[in-house]
């Protein structure tokens, strides 16, 4: 597909930028900011006074209720593996592309295996004859197989990453999406939340762990971005080089 033909109705994005650029052959393309850290990264933009668009709140495991319009394009890079229910999100993102739209995944094998399942590292993203698999220690599948009554998948790798491009070929089957569940859901994490936050340990817990990034943030400040992207990739193969030798 020549990019000169390529018409985007949207885009969707997350975090505090989109790298991949918000251009294409110099017009504007129309991208959704979505992201459920979005109070916190709109509070940086002000402080920093950064100009970067205001970033909407959304979970991506109910993704379709945030866009206001099917897109055409939706870009997950190194989230999905971080998110509660990672195939609810890739059937939300599913069901908000057009027909023909694409799904476009790329992230670094194994993270949960890597950290050790800790914080939110509960799922892998690895390959199996040259299909995508997302697995914990509980759960295994196979994406392809997973979608193919209605997306098409193709997957490569780069290195340590593995790269999956879905094209939505037809609608989600009624039901699919249950948005009752979705509403029950949410109203048991909100109620676990506000529980957790009640409890000391808690919040001891959760101040303590805040002081302590935030002196690992403020040092890692003192090195440029790539020297910074360069210490994470060196630790990523490493750690990847342990696990295999085992």
């Amino acid at each position: 597909m020549r990019k000169a033909n390529v018409y985007f109705n949207g885009i969707l994005a997350g975090g505090m930028s989109f790298s991949n650029g918000d251009k294409l052959d110099g017009k504007q393309l129309n991208v959704y900011y979505i992201d459920p850290l979005a109070p916190f990264f709109n509070n940086i933009i002000k402080k920093t006074k950064l100009n970067l668009p205001k970033i909407t709140f959304g979970f991506i495991e109910y993704l379709s209720a945030f866009v206001p319009n099917k897109v055409s394009l939706i870009i997950v890079q190194n989230a999905l593996d971080h998110s509660k229910n990672p195939l609810k999100g890739i059937l939300e993102c599913i069901e908000s592309l057009e027909i023909g739209g694409v799904l476009y995944l790329k992230h670094f094998r194994n993270e949960a295996e890597t950290e050790n399942y800790r914080g939110f590292h509960q799922y892998n993203i690895s390959t199996e004859n040259d299909d995508v698999i997302i697995w914990n220690k509980e759960n295994k599948t196979n994406i392809k197989l997973f979608l193919n009554e209605f997306a098409e998948t193709t997957t490569s790798t780069s290195d340590n990453e593995v790269v999956a491009v879905i094209t939505k070929k037809k609608e989600l089957p009624n039901g699919l999406i249950d948005s009752k569940n979705d509403l029950a859901n949410l109203s048991n994490e909100y109620i676990e939340i506000i529980q957790n936050l009640g409890e000391i340990s808690y919040t001891l817990s959760y101040q303590f762990n805040r002081f302590k990034f935030r002196i690992i943030h403020q040092f890692m400040q003192l090195f440029s971005w790539k020297v910074r992207q360069d210490i994470k990739n060196i630790i990523r193969k490493i750690t990847f080089i342990k696990r295999t030798k085992k």
